[in-house]
């Protein structure tokens, strides 16, 4: 009996085997082996920050930092991101044809340092120059890891040339909000897109995460974000080649539609960012003066009437150039005329503007 007993526990133990080999086989095939794997290791689960999300803007950097800022519960205006970082009061133009890279196209590694003053960290990996392989292997662990730990993160998607947020991933797959990424791009209302992009084909050039940090004095963060806007605009310190900034970019602006030779994409992609700058220089301006509460009143009351004359003329100039993808140079001569006339309006006020932020500095140092 015991030797009877002996045999049907092995057999038992050999059926036993043969079931979960079996089992297993058959759930590869049916993907339930993935699904255990999933829930015991936590892998290949499609993961999603909840609210996490592009803030509809031109200006795709600020709207991404707004949006990881917001996922932060920072509650740093978007004004108040535009100026701490100095965006708000930069202007970059190309001086071929208005090229739209103008708006991006320029040493920008001082506004991910700048916005650690308003309690953004940024950590951001540039896959430049690297081995395909490493950097898709780079790129899935660097946005996984992120999102694993409910950190923010945005990306330069080279396909758009902009930036996007990155707010989940599932198997081989990375979801964004921002613009669309199509054969046209647009700013999308809703601002978050349930679907995505291949992991193996991201286009990533450069991830930045998001993390929160303590914050700067209100007084630091208006000081250092004028400090760069100065700098940028007067200097070639952040310039490449072939591009302008302050008032030598008006100036590029200005000749080249007036020669007829402004390709219509560029410039009114130009203007709509630029508008939405000085839209937000005025903003930020207002909320500076009253966060540092009597610290150079009379010098921000001037320096928000100028931006403000600033901002008007540049509406002026995007309602006649209301944003187009269309590829052509710009000949229709009203249309030049009118642009100059309020580029030239813009580019006198910007010069009194850049010294009314100079006078606000010296009073704030």
């Amino acid at each position: 009996m015991e030797a009877l007993y002996t045999i049907s526990i092995i057999l038992v133990t050999v059926l036993q085997t043969i079931i979960i080999i079996t089992f297993f086989r058959m759930a590869k095939d049916v993907s339930i082996l993935r699904k255990i794997h999933e829930k015991k290791f936590n892998i290949f689960v499609e993961k999603k920050l909840i609210g996490l999300k592009w803030t509809s803007q031109w200006t795709s950097y600020i709207g991404s930092l707004h949006g990881c800022s917001e996922h932060l519960d920072l509650n740093n205006s978007l004004a108040w991101i535009c100026g701490a970082t100095g965006h708000a009061f930069i202007i970059n133009i190309e001086e071929g044809e208005i090229c739209p890279s103008g708006a991006t196209a320029w040493d920008r590694e001082a506004l991910f340092r700048l916005s650690k003053n308003i309690g953004c960290l940024a950590h951001t990996l540039n896959t430049k120059s690297k081995n395909p392989e490493l950097e898709k292997n780079e790129i899935w662990d660097f946005v996984t890891n992120a999102i694993n730990k409910n950190i923010p993160l945005f990306v330069w998607k080279e396909d758009v040339s902009e930036y996007c947020i990155i707010y989940g991933y599932s198997e081989n797959r990375f979801f964004y909000s921002g613009y669309t990424l199509g054969d046209e791009f647009k700013i999308i209302k809703g601002s978050r897109v349930n679907r995505g992009f291949s992991a193996d084909e991201t286009g990533c050039e450069e991830l930045t995460s998001i993390s929160q940090c303590k914050s700067l004095s209100d007084l630091e963060v208006v000081k250092e974000g004028i400090e760069y806007a100065l700098k940028h605009s007067t200097s070639r310190d952040y310039i490449f080649e072939g591009y302008f900034s302050g008032i030598e970019g008006y100036d590029v602006w200005i000749s080249t539609l007036n020669a007829g030779e402004a390709n219509y994409y560029g410039m009114s992609y130009n203007t709509a960012v630029w508008f939405e700058c000085r839209k937000h220089a005025v903003d930020f301006l207002i909320e500076a003066k009253t966060r540092l509460d009597g610290k150079a009143n009379t010098e921000f009351d001037k320096a928000i009437e100028i931006y403000s004359q600033i901002r008007d003329s540049l509406k002026k100039v995007a309602d006649e150039f209301p944003f187009e993808t269309k590829q052509e140079l710009i000949s229709d001569k009203n249309k030049i005329s009118i642009g100059v006339k309020y580029l030239k309006q813009a580019r006198d006020a910007e010069e009194k503007g850049l010294e009314a932020l100079a006078d606000i500095l010296e009073m704030i140092t």
